[in-house]
């Protein structure tokens, strides 16, 4: 997970127009901390529902899975940001 926390600063400045890259990054910062808060309570959670150690590590690679998956996602035709002419954005 650390790792897309460092892709994140080379992914933005790709997927975010210059104007709004600062709150854009800002956003998807603040959804991976809420992610690593909620990651506590909620290890603690399934072993006092009596699951083993071991499923509780695997149960993050749901996460990491789903975390793969809206990078693959990024990568699609349909997502590369529109470039503007130099003369365009003088205007």
């Amino acid at each position: 997970m650390l790792g897309s926390q460092t892709g994140l600063n080379g992914a933005c400045g790709k997927l975010y127009p210059a104007r709004m890259r600062t709150r854009g990054y800002g956003f998807a910062t603040g959804v991976g901390r809420l992610g690593g808060i909620a990651a506590g309570p909620l290890g603690g959670f399934l072993l006092a529902k009596g699951l083993p150690p071991t499923y509780v590590f695997l149960s993050a690679c749901v996460f990491a899975a789903m975390a793969a998956i809206a990078t693959a996602f990024l990568a699609l035709p349909g997502r590369q940001p529109i470039r503007m002419a130099a003369m365009e954005v003088a205007l």
